[in-house]
């Protein structure tokens, strides 16, 4: 096995936008007294560091398991079919002994960091989520559910563990469910590449029932719900000026994504670049919206 085969199984690249939300999702977790009060510098660094670490394994197995079931429909599909799994570049036993290996660390982990129940639905969701597309519609929102945990468990770590209070368990609710709305929107996206195919394999998609055109404009009414559930998190905790002031960034290049999201319901044509740039560029706008607003709490 080559270690380039093996590089493009885990897609690193795909991984970026998932960090950046989490390095947000956390910048925003110590604005927050209930975290920040009782979190000191030595407890924060290990919970970010034992977070990363199970973010990348969880990462590797969701990718993996994914390829994994997906891989004969891959050999049939023009876009995948380069893939490294249909081409055997990598065994498929292989495979499925790193998605296994890599789902018990991260469970580990979680274990770790005192959230092992989410772990454990987070797993399930991950392995169950490949099949969504064969059974429903929502298999696009099963991908932003698993976001929505990631963020969960993140939050629920840097508070030190799963017992959090109500007040604020919907705060990263919220916060999770921006992001699980926007993942889900680009994921909307991504799938009118393949219309045609899944329209022939009997596959469930958005763009496959309703068309590219319904699609796009579907996909954009997730992202701008998922921008509202992040500004109601400044509203619903209270927390002034500073916030709204973060908001600009992501309202930029969420105003951005929407005339791209345009352009391809007119066009009728998947674009993978967009998908990868609307992902970067927003979860890069909430990085540097948050930065803002630790400014805005320091001061």
């Amino acid at each position: 096995m080559k270690l380039n085969s093996f590089f493009h199984l885990i897609n690193f690249r795909y991984s970026i936008f998932s960090i950046l939300f989490l390095s947000a999702s956390t910048l925003f977790a110590f604005c927050l007294p209930e975290i920040s009060q009782h979190l000191s510098m030595q407890q924060a660094l290990r919970t970010i560091a034992l977070g990363a670490c199970a973010s990348a394994f969880a990462r590797t197995a969701g990718i993996v398991i994914n390829q994994s079931v997906d891989c004969f429909i891959d050999e049939r599909n023009p876009r995948t079919s380069l893939r490294v799994l249909p081409t055997k570049s990598i065994s498929l036993r292989f495979a499925q002994a790193l998605s296994l290996i890599s789902s018990c660390i991260f469970l580990l982990l979680c274990k770790t960091l005192g959230v092992l129940s989410l772990g454990i639905l987070a797993t399930a969701v991950i392995i169950i989520y490949p099949y969504m597309k064969r059974k429903t519609l929502l298999c696009h929102w099963g991908l932003g559910l698993i976001y929505t945990l990631a963020i969960l468990m993140n939050f629920s770590a840097l508070a030190g563990g799963e017992h959090l209070s109500k007040s604020f368990y919907f705060l990263a609710l919220l916060w999770g469910g921006s992001v699980g709305m926007i993942i889900a929107a680009n994921d909307i996206i991504y799938a009118i590449q393949d219309i045609d195919f899944d329209k022939t394999e009997g596959l469930f998609s958005i763009p496959a029932y309703y068309g590219a055109k319904r699609a796009a404009n579907i996909a954009a009414l997730c992202l701008i719900l998922g921008y509202f559930l992040y500004l109601s998190v400044g509203w619903v905790d209270s927390l002034g000026w500073g916030f709204y002031l973060s908001s600009i960034a992501p309202l930029i290049v969420i105003l951005k994504v929407l005339t791209e999201y345009r352009k391809i319901g007119k066009t009728k044509r998947g674009n993978k670049k967009v998908f990868f740039l609307a992902n970067i560029g927003i979860a890069l706008s909430f990085l540097i919206g948050m930065m803002v607003f630790l400014i805005t709490r320091l001061c």
